[in-house]
């Protein structure tokens, strides 16, 4: 919960301790489950998991239930 960020009007989910291959998995996994398309923006040396506004909003739906309170500040407005 504590490392994505909203990111213009979207969302952010700060996965550059993964390889490249490893975030290829996660955003294969992330449209075959949910059908939810995400972007790949290059931080450095690695890469960080951007989701647009629309697939925030599919995202919120599936996450929000499991967040702690003091986190929902993150995908509020998302």
């Amino acid at each position: 919960m504590d490392d994505g960020s909203r990111q213009n009007s979207g969302i952010t989910i700060h996965t550059n301790s993964f390889t490249l291959e490893e975030n290829y998995l996660l955003q294969a996994a992330f449209l075959e489950r949910y059908n939810i398309k995400t972007t790949l923006h290059k931080k450095g040396l690695n890469y960080i998991m951007y989701f647009s506004l629309k697939e925030a909003q599919l995202l919120k739906k599936i996450i929000e239930p499991y967040m702690h309170k003091s986190m929902l500040y993150k995908i509020q407005n998302s």
